[in-house]
């Protein structure tokens, strides 16, 4: 359960701590690392999920709230 929270930057520096804590340098090390590198893809993915927003087709989605409007009225 808390090795995916290490993904999470700040979570993860903190679950590192723990870790190093408790003299646990392996997992400690893991850790950080995992969160570090959260930090680094956290912009990358939140460019990745902005561009998909804007390149997907919403034609389907604007049908679907259409039909219901008419149904309303």
């Amino acid at each position: 359960m808390v090795r995916c929270l290490e993904h999470i930057p700040v979570l993860g520096h903190a679950i590192a701590a723990v870790h190093a804590c408790r003299g646990d340098r392996n997992n400690a090390e893991r850790a950080a690392i995992n969160a570090t590198v959260g930090i680094v893809l956290a912009p990358v993915n939140i460019v990745a999920e902005v561009v998909d927003e804007a390149t997907r087709d919403h034609s389907e989605r604007l049908r679907q709230v259409g039909e219901r409007a008419v149904v309303v009225l």
